[in-house]
């Protein structure tokens, strides 16, 4: 039987929560019941779940994760949409043989250092969105 837990965008922006499953979850400002198999990826794109709040707020070292998970959110949606910008565009010279995006291209439009993983993150992330 499936866990599940209420999820929000702290900011209200809708945030999209890809599952490992193949499923595909929106989360905005109001609460969303969300399978434990996605609980992980919604926390990493920084949403918040309802048994964070601890009497109705949270507390100072929850509130400082929820901003840094919101960081890391809006860093990797930037990232996802210059390489939509680049598909969309059939920009093939912002891509290297193996096919990916190039992440000297990425740090020198988004002026960020970005590591393959994050890239290849990022990367799978667009195309699994792209392929729905």
């Amino acid at each position: 039987m499936t866990t599940f837990k209420k999820f929000k965008s702290p900011d209200g922006t809708e945030r999209r929560i890809a599952s490992t499953m193949g499923w595909i979850f929106l989360v905005d400002g109001d609460y969303q019941n969300i399978p434990e198999y996605a609980w992980s990826e919604c926390y990493a794109l920084g949403c918040v779940s309802k048994d964070m709040f601890q009497a109705g707020a949270l507390n100072d070292a929850d509130s400082k994760v929820v901003k840094q998970l919101s960081k890391v959110a809006e860093r990797e949606n930037a990232i996802m949409n210059l390489m939509r910008k680049w598909v969309d565009g059939n920009e093939r010279l912002m891509f290297d043989k193996g096919g990916n995006p190039k992440a000297t291209e990425i740090r020198d439009e988004l002026h960020i250092t970005i590591s393959r993983d994050e890239r290849d993150r990022c990367w799978k992330n667009l195309q699994d969105e792209m392929s729905e």
